[in-house]
């Protein structure tokens, strides 16, 4: 994606690790539906929000890391999911965030890929690396892809369930701290 928006956030060094990451729905979210997958328990079959450390492949634990719901900001209108870290999350690290059409809207109508990534998820399902017909979604295979392959291979999800999923890499002030204990000097 090449918009001055898209230029201007490649120059910020990571995501928070204490802010709440956001995922957007068009239609209002049964949250009884937003079920985190627990790496300590046995899956119950409706997880519908994996939270994986990609860093050190390794699945977050709810309640213990993180929380899900919709969000009770103004203008949200109940179709605003957050993530809500409970401690900070390790600095320098990528989180990867999948979701799934088990998360249903509050008419009950299970949420659905939008055409992009529904169009790049299906190719590389089908072994492609590119969407026929479609070139100018080639660029977004690298960032898709791997996602797909992290919640069939690793996570066990029907990759034709993957409704979206993204990664971030947070932030971290410790390179700058070292570089200034290193070379302060007292006056």
């Amino acid at each position: 994606v090449t918009t001055p928006l898209a230029a201007a956030l490649n120059t910020l060094d990571g995501f928070s690790t204490t802010a709440v990451i956001t995922a957007p729905f068009n239609a209002p979210v049964n949250a009884a539906t937003l079920v985190p997958f627990n790496p300590l328990s046995l899956p119950g079959g409706n997880e519908s929000v994996y939270v994986v450390d990609v860093t050190h492949n390794t699945p977050l634990v709810p309640g213990v890391h993180y929380s899900v719901r919709l969000s009770s900001a103004a203008g949200g209108g109940q179709s605003l999911v957050e993530i809500v870290p409970l401690k900070p999350l390790q600095p320098r690290t990528r989180y990867a965030f999948i979701m799934t059409n088990k998360i249903r809207s509050a008419t009950g109508v299970a949420a659905s890929a939008d055409t992009i990534v529904g169009a790049v998820r299906d190719a590389h399902l089908a072994g492609l690396s590119s969407v026929p017909g479609v070139p100018a979604l080639t660029p977004l295979f690298p960032a898709i892809a791997p996602l797909i392959t992290l919640a069939t291979n690793v996570l066990g999800i029907p990759g034709n369930s993957v409704i979206v999923a993204w990664t971030m890499q947070t932030q971290s002030i410790n390179d700058v701290l070292k570089v200034i204990e290193q070379t302060a000097v007292p006056r």
